[in-house]
C-alpha cells in the first residue's frame, strides 16, 4: 500500500479587533473568530469541503481551487506530486520513494543531456557529474581511437606515444619491432618489412640510421659523452659491427632475446710474457641498424656499460644487477641528452624482470647519487 501524502497547511484562528476583515467566501464582515487559509480569511463555517459541504477543521486537499477533506476527494487521488505539489489522478511515476505526474517527471526529474540539453529517457553515459545521451557522448565528448577514428567507449589501450586505441586492434595490427607501437596509417603512416623480417613503422623508418660508418660515428659520440660523466673505457679494445636481426641473433646465440638491439661479445686471453701474465680483453659490439639514432645511442650506452664492467671488475654479477646497471646508463644518457622519446619510455616501462626489474632497482638506489657510487658498488657487490 502506498503512503498517502496530503497537502497539510496550518489554519490560523484569529480574533477581530478594530479593523474590518471580510470573509473570502461570503464577502461579509467578520465580527468574531476567523480562519486564515493560504493568506485569505474565512468565517469558520465558510471554509468547507466542496464535496460533503461540511467545515474543514484540519488537513485538506486542494484541487482546481476547491478545498476537500482528504477522505472526500476522488478515490483515485491518493497523494500529491513531489514536483508541483498538486494531486495526482490516474497514472503516475514513482521513483526513489517519490511520486510524480508523468509530465512533471519528464520535465523536471529526468536528467538532461549535457550536450543537447534534451531529456534523457533511456540509457545514458555519465562522466563525472554530467550525463549524456549515448549518441551525444560518442559524437561530442568521447575520445577517438587514434587508429580508426571511432569513439573510445569502455576500456582502451595507450601506446608509448600516448595514442589511445581500441583493444580489438591488437588482434589485427602488427607492432613495430623497434618502438613496439601498433603500425597503422593514422598513427605511424604505415610501415615496412625489412629483409630480415622486422616490421618497422614509417615513423622509425624515416629517421633510421644504417651502416657501419653512421653507427661508428654514433658510438664515438656516446663514448665521449659517457666519459664526461665519469664512465671511461678502453675504446681501442672495441670493434663495432652494424648488424641486421639475423646477424645479431647469430652473435648472441643462446643469449638472444626478442627485440634485442645490441650485443657485446667479449673474448678474454691470457698472454704470458716471461714471468708476467697479461689479461687481454677484446670486445665486439653488434648494433642493430635500420632504427632511429636515439635507439641506437641508447643501445650503444648499454653495451659500453658491459665493456666497463668487464674492464673494471672481477665479479660475476647477477644478471639483475648487470643488465639493470646497463639499462640505467642508457637511461642516464637519454635523459641527460634530452631524448624525450619512446626509447626512454621503453626502458622505464620494460616488464622484463631482469632488464626492467633490475633497472628499477638500480634507479631506486642510485638515481639521486653520483655515478661514481654505482661504479664503486659494481666493484664490490655481486647483486642488488
Amino acid at each position: 500500500m502506498k503512503k498517502i501524502f496530503l497537502i497539510c497547511l496550518f489554519i490560523f484562528a484569529g480574533t477581530v479587533y478594530a479593523q474590518q476583515i471580510e470573509c473570502t467566501y461570503c464577502g461579509g464582515v467578520i465580527k468574531s473568530n476567523y480562519l486564515i487559509v493560504e493568506g485569505k480569511a474565512y468565517h469558520p463555517e465558510h471554509f468547507f469541503c466542496a464535496k460533503c459541504l461540511k467545515p474543514i477543521e484540519g488537513e485538506y486537499l486542494k484541487d482546481s481551487d476547491k478545498f476537500y477533506h482528504p477522505r472526500c476527494l476522488s478515490p483515485d487521488v491518493n497523494f500529491v506530486c513531489d514536483v508541483c505539489q498538486k494531486p495526482i489522478r490516474g497514472t503516475y511515476i514513482s521513483s526513489n520513494g517519490k511520486n510524480y505526474h508523468e509530465s512533471c517527471y519528464h520535465s523536471h526529474v529526468l536528467p538532461k543531456c549535457a550536450v543537447c540539453g534534451k531529456t534523457i529517457n533511456s540509457e545514458f553515459i555519465q562522466n563525472g557529474a554530467k550525463k549524456y545521451h549515448k549518441e551525444c557522448y560518442s559524437k561530442s565528448v568521447a575520445e577517438k581511437c587514434a587508429i580508426c577514428g571511432e569513439p573510445l567507449l569502455g576500456n582502451y589501450l595507450i601506446d608509448a606515444s600516448n595514442n589511445k586505441y581500441h583493444i580489438e586492434h591488437e588482434k589485427t595490427l602488427k607492432r613495430c619491432d623497434n618502438c613496439n607501437q601498433p603500425i597503422s596509417l593514422r598513427t605511424t603512416s604505415g610501415g615496412v618489412t625489412y629483409p630480415d623480417g622486422r616490421n618497422i613503422c614509417m615513423t622509425c623508418k624515416n629517421s633510421a640510421v644504417n651502416g657501419y660508418f653512421s653507427i661508428k660515428s654514433l658510438f664515438n659520440k656516446v663514448a665521449r659523452k659517457l666519459s664526461e660523466y665519469g664512465l671511461n673505457i678502453d675504446v681501442s679494445s672495441i670493434t663495432i659491427k652494424a648488424a641486421d636481426r639475423n646477424e645479431l641473433k647469430s652473435a648472441a646465440g643462446k643469449n638472444y632475446m626478442q627485440n634485442m638491439k645490441g650485443y657485446c661479445s667479449t673474448v678474454v686471453k691470457e698472454i704470458t710474457d716471461g714471468s708476467k701474465t697479461i689479461i687481454e680483453r677484446k670486445h665486439t659490439i653488434f648494433i642493430l641498424d635500420g632504427v632511429p639514432s636515439d635507439y641506437i645511442e641508447s643501445t650503444i650506452a648499454h653495451e659500453i656499460m658491459h665493456v666497463w664492467i668487464s674492464q673494471n671488475t672481477n665479479i660475476d654479477h647477477s644478471l639483475e644487477l648487470e643488465e639493470g646497471s646497463c639499462n640505467y646508463i642508457s637511461y642516464i644518457y637519454l635523459k641527460n641528452n634530452r631524448f624525450n622519446s619512446s626509447a626512454l619510455q621503453l626502458i622505464l616501462d620494460d616488464p622484463d624482470p631482469i632488464y626492467g626489474g633490475g633497472f628499477r632497482k638500480v634507479k631506486s638506489k642510485f638515481d639521486l647519487r653520483p655515478l661514481a657510487d654505482l661504479l664503486n658498488y659494481l666493484r664490490e657487490k655481486r647483486s642488488i
